[in-house]
């Protein structure tokens, strides 16, 4: 009766997901959740959003950048890739020292579904994700570029070598069992660490900070957006002074959901123009 999350709305307003399902690379069922906007005021985009967590999922609950994506005119695509929460313990453990191989593959055969079943346009994609999901945005850009038009990363983990010595003193005891150990484990690590791939981020990208982060520090964030910019890269770069993980700010959320939709809005618009020429 008094958890009221979502003030003001009625349900002819609200995009509710279609639930799907599709073989990934390796014929695991991955289920992911669609949320479309109404028929008269789709754009024919879609963004590509990895959760968080990652053992996580994206679940039927009312999450405010869904619905204002769906309200602008945007498709929402969220799987529940290997790791994601509530398919079984054996699942649920698949992420573990696997960060950055089995998930990203999932996550680039929904996307191939997605196209063949022409429930997308391979040339519409835009790519926006938060703490893990920010750390599958950067990896993916940076190894599936071609997928892409833009790219929005929420504090994202860009290097696993220095996320692993950077967490609160808490989170160190599983990191090895989470992500793994930086010696025996160098080569895995470098692989799915997005900084390996820089040379390859070559779409538009925004990049969305909390100065105060405790989990994945600010560091994480700003050694993308240095080196991409010594490459000539367009980067936009949002740093919330007030922040930690995330937004617990209204005024933080507001922003950074503004600066989002209008960096999106601005690439969508530009391409829409290219195509017409």
């Amino acid at each position: 009766l008094t958890k009221h999350s979502v003030p003001g709305f009625s349900e002819q307003e609200l995009s509710y997901p279609e639930v799907v399902t599709y073989p990934s690379f390796d014929g695991l069922v991955i289920e992911g959740l669609l949320f479309k906007p109404l028929p008269e005021e789709a754009n024919g985009w879609t963004i590509i959003w990895p959760h968080g967590g990652p053992q996580d999922a994206e679940t039927f609950m009312f999450y405010d950048i869904f619905q204002l994506a769906a309200k602008m005119g945007y498709q929402l695509f969220a799987p529940n890739f290997r790791g994601s929460a509530n398919y079984g313990y054996s699942f649920f453990k698949m992420v573990e020292q696997d960060w950055g191989d089995g998930p990203r593959l999932d996550m680039t055969a929904g996307i191939d579904w997605l196209i063949d079943q022409k429930l997308a346009d391979r040339e519409k994609l835009f790519l926006m994700g938060g703490s893990y999901g920010g750390y599958m945005s950067l990896l993916l850009h940076g190894r599936h570029p071609e997928y892409f038009r833009a790219v929005v990363d929420i504090c994202g983990v860009s290097n696993l070598f220095s996320f692993v010595k950077s967490v609160p003193d808490f989170w160190q005891p599983m990191m090895e069992k989470w992500v793994g150990n930086p010696e025996r484990d160098y080569e895995k690590m470098k692989a799915d660490s997005p900084v390996t791939y820089l040379e390859s981020m070559t779409q538009p990208m925004l990049i969305i900070q909390g100065a105060n982060d405790p989990r994945v520090v600010k560091e994480e964030s700003d050694q993308v957006v240095d080196r991409l910019k010594d490459m000539g890269r367009k980067i936009e770069y949002l740093v919330l002074e007030n922040e930690g993980h995330g937004f617990s700010k209204k005024e933080n959320k507001v922003k950074a959901y503004r600066e989002i939709f209008e960096f999106l809005e601005k690439h969508r618009l530009y391409l829409a123009a290219q195509l017409e020429e």
